[in-house]
């Protein structure tokens, strides 16, 4: 008669990992602006790799961390305003018992790299010009008006014969006032006024018609 033989137990895990995928910012993203994507597995890998990710559209680079989490950027694709995807299918990576990983429910990333059009601008109905004297310089009412996109902001570049001055409006429409320290920065004699116009993906337009003032 046999004797009872030492039980033995064993460890089981079927369990596949699950994988999601976010990103930062939410907004659409455009000009030099990126996107970082975060990718958390339910379990540990030694495996997953970029070549994993498949992305819609744009370009994904410099994946780094271990284990369960891992961050990559993402870079959008030139004058688009697709909404691009990032994703994983199932059985790219393991955890550490051998389990394939499920697929993960794509991440949208918004995208806005057209640029805008130039801004408008032109001399305020304040001013007679283009000799400007001081009071028309420095008036509340503005030396210059200026239009552009809702949300976009409008940069108004002052080039004189001794320096420039930026000066900044909130698009969509405004004007640009300078200060007596402007006009000293400017100096007297001819001054050279352009515009550019970045909107809210950070794209920034070509340069507007230029005024010359005197």
């Amino acid at each position: 008669v046999n004797t009872a033989a030492t039980q033995e137990t064993i460890a089981v895990n079927t369990v596949r990992p699950t994988i999601s995928i976010s990103s930062a910012p939410t907004t659409p993203i455009g000009g030099p602006n990126t996107a970082t994507v975060t990718f958390t597995l339910s379990a540990a890998s030694a495996d997953f790799t970029l070549s994993d990710v498949v992305v819609s559209g744009g370009q994904l680079t410099g994946l780094t961390g271990s284990g369960s989490s891992y961050t990559a950027t993402f870079t959008p694709p030139a004058n688009s305003t697709t909404t691009e995807t990032i994703s994983v299918t199932e059985n790219v990576f393991t955890d550490g018992d051998g389990n394939g990983n499920t697929a993960a429910t794509p991440a949208s990333i918004l995208v806005d790299t057209v640029a805008p059009s130039a801004p408008g601008i032109s001399l305020s109905s304040s001013a007679t010009g283009p000799l400007i004297n001081f009071a028309e310089a420095t008036s509340p009412l503005g030396l210059i008006d200026v239009t552009g996109d809702a949300g976009a902001t409008i940069n108004v570049a002052f080039t004189g014969v001794n320096g420039s001055v930026p000066v900044s409006v909130s698009g969509p429409s405004g004007v640009a006032i300078l200060t007596a320290g402007n006009l000293t920065t400017l100096g007297d004699g001819p001054v050279a006024v352009t515009a550019t116009q970045t909107d809210a993906a950070g794209n920034e337009s070509l340069v507007s018609n230029t005024i010359n003032l005197e």
